[in-house]
């Protein structure tokens, strides 16, 4: 199972990419409009008004202190604001009066709704990398798995003695077992069995490693589950328990013994393959490994 299990379908993608398209098309002409309407006279009007007004305020009361604005207000300087800036946010400019421009308790609350908006959306980000990380981590352990029950099948088969007890010969191997991109390895003229026992050794190797990740994950995965994934993703959590239980189950048979493969270990030792003694080796392994 991969991470697309808790994402988008395809469909969703392209609806959203195709809705993206479309309103930047219609912002697009919107834009080409204002510029042929000539919509920059129109703001200098805005611009010409607020200026009167300001002037007029400023006569008025010369002692309030009402703008940072330095002399007049022009198109140039007004286009070069930056969105924090006063001009947009000071209650001077826009309804004054309402709680919303000069209740200070009404503004913090306002700041406050902004911040959790922000929060939000950042726990939907958060909640899309989870689930690609929950489903990265549940597909590499069971390729893992199928990949060395895949090589012990075929060490199995390979291990094979005819009616005379003897082990097949190499067409009667290849016959049985088609080679495949572990016997392509160049790995010091080891035979097909002994290859099959290092790639495997190395695949536990990997398992365990990964194993002792989503244990250090898990603790995390679940609280974060139950705070990001929206609704219709929540029941998917089952998958990642499986993943432990398997773990666990693993880890159980491992410790007693059983499942565990020390054929690899036993025959490398015996063949001298660890010490580079192979004087010592019996000529039945030798003359397997060459």
């Amino acid at each position: 199972m991969g991470p697309e299990v808790f994402l988008a379908t395809e469909e969703q993608v392209q609806e959203l990419l195709d809705n993206i398209s479309k309103k930047t098309e219609e912002l697009k002409n919107v834009a080409e409009e204002l510029h042929r309407t000539g919509s920059t006279s129109e703001v200098e009007k805005c611009i010409a008004s607020f200026n009167k007004c300001y002037t007029d305020f400023v006569t008025k009361f010369p002692n309030q202190s009402v703008s940072s604005l330095q002399g007049r207000l022009t198109y140039d300087i007004f286009s070069a604001l930056p969105l924090d800036d006063k001009f947009w946010n000071d209650g001077l400019y826009f309804h004054s009066k309402a709680p919303w421009a000069v209740d200070p308790d009404v503004r913090a609350g306002i700041s406050c709704v902004l911040v959790l908006s922000r929060i939000q959306e950042e726990f939907q980000l958060i909640a899309q990398e989870l689930a690609r990380a929950v489903g990265w981590a549940i597909s590499h352990h069971a390729h893992l798995v199928e990949y060395i029950a895949y090589l012990q099948k075929r060490y199995d088969l390979l291990s094979k003695k005819d009616e005379n007890g003897n082990r097949l010969s190499g067409v009667d191997e290849e016959r049985l077992v088609p080679f495949d991109c572990v016997d392509g390895m160049d790995l010091g003229g080891l035979n097909r069995r002994l290859k099959i026992k290092l790639v495997q050794q190395e695949l536990y190797t990997r398992i365990d490693e990964h194993e002792v990740l989503v244990k250090e994950w898990s603790e995390d995965i679940v609280w974060l589950w139950s705070m990001c994934q929206p609704l219709p993703n929540k029941p998917h959590i089952k998958q990642w328990h499986d993943l432990i239980n398997r773990i666990r189950g693993r880890k159980v048979r491992s410790d007693s013994g059983v499942g565990i493969d020390e054929t690899l270990e036993d025959t490398v030792i015996e063949a001298g393959a660890l010490d580079g003694d192979e004087e010592d080796a019996s000529d039945d392994l030798v003359d397997e490994v060459n």
